[in-house]
């Protein structure tokens, strides 16, 4: 089914809009009137990093169609709008990388969300992709706000030889942002190993 639903998204990616799937060419007009921005600063007036929408209804059906229903012209529509957004920032970035999934995530998916959103940004924008991070056993959704920060410290770097990256800047790319937990670990790990970085969400709760 997975495979299936892969090829019938690549055939046919236009013919319904990502949210809420009536037949149109992309995102539809009511649609995307229903996306409300979170955060109207650029990265350079933000320490860690934005969120570029409220999880509200219309971004939790996105991010659900493209996760759960695999339908991934609705993940190219947030890799799409990420991208605009970072097209017009001021700064500038060596490498993307992406928030770890956890490994009961992956199984259940069948696909890591957060290297799909990462690559097809890094393609669009010509940034190199690195997977930075091994992730945690349990998923983040299903623990309580205390339970998540001591998740997240589970998260560890996949090499500890980072010398390649020391001094460059990287944007670490998530789908939603909840508590800041996993964010706030990941940019911990890189600034540790002297890596600059900043964080993008699709959403924040």
């Amino acid at each position: 089914m997975k495979a299936l639903s892969r090829i019938a998204d690549f055939f046919y990616p236009r013919l319904r809009c990502p949210v809420c799937l009536t037949f149109h060419e992309g995102l539809c007009i009511t649609c995307r009137a229903s996306f409300f921005s979170y955060d109207q600063r650029i990265l350079s007036e933000s320490e860690s990093g934005i969120s570029m929408y409220r999880h509200q209804e219309s971004a939790k059906i996105l991010i659900s169609n493209y996760k759960k229903k695999m339908i991934f012209s609705a993940g190219d529509l947030m890799g799409t709008l990420l991208t605009e957004k970072l097209s017009a920032e001021e700064e500038r970035f060596d490498f993307i990388t992406f928030a770890p999934s956890s490994k009961s995530s992956l199984k259940k998916l069948g696909f890591d969300h957060g290297a799909y959103l990462a690559k097809r940004i890094g393609h669009r924008l010509h940034i190199p992709v690195r997977a930075l991070f091994r992730p945690s056993d349990k998923e983040q959704k299903v623990l309580e706000r205390d339970e998540r920060c001591e998740n997240a410290k589970k998260i560890a770097l996949l090499s500890e030889h980072m010398d390649a990256l020391k001094g460059k800047r990287m944007l670490l790319v998530d789908d939603v942002y909840t508590t800041g937990s996993t964010v706030t670990a990941c940019l911990a790990l890189m600034k540790k190993h002297g890596i600059e970085g900043k964080y993008i969400t699709f959403s924040r709760i």
